[in-house]
């Protein structure tokens, strides 16, 4: 069973991230690969809720997944707002993990082993963070 204040959490930053990508979209001009990043989380999301109110094991691992290819495709956009979204969320994302001392995600019915991902997840968030501040600043 999800620890009822870990979905809370989700439901809010997903919601938030949804009205800030749903602001770029409507109010800005976007190109191609900036409209595709937006729709693809969004319907991700509109899942996300589904799976997450109805404790789905197998939309929320692949969902869990999506987490990670998701933001890596940010390297690719060129709207600079939405890649600051994507460093909000992989700051949010590193904070969340210190305070709990795992992924947040961690608390949901999962498909997945228990097994330790090593250093991967600081070093993705690192790295890709790191990225997305040398393209917001340089290009």
């Amino acid at each position: 069973m999800i620890i009822m204040n870990d979905k809370m959490i989700l439901f809010f930053m997903t919601a938030i991230l949804d009205l800030l990508l749903l602001n770029i979209l409507l109010k800005e001009d976007n190109k191609k690969n900036d409209k595709f990043f937006i729709y693809v989380a969004l319907i991700s999301h509109l899942i996300f809720f589904y799976a997450l109110s109805t404790e789905n094991k197998n939309l929320l691992d692949i969902l869990h997944v999506l987490i990670i290819i998701l933001p890596l495709f940010s390297i690719f956009i060129s709207n600079k707002n939405i890649k600051l979204i994507v460093i909000g969320l992989l700051v949010s994302i590193k904070i969340l993990w210190m305070i709990k001392g795992k992924c947040i995600m961690r608390n949901l019915p999962t498909n997945f082993k228990d097994s330790d991902f090593g250093n991967f997840p600081e070093i993705f968030i690192t790295s890709l963070f790191s990225i997305l501040m040398y393209q917001i600043k340089f290009k």
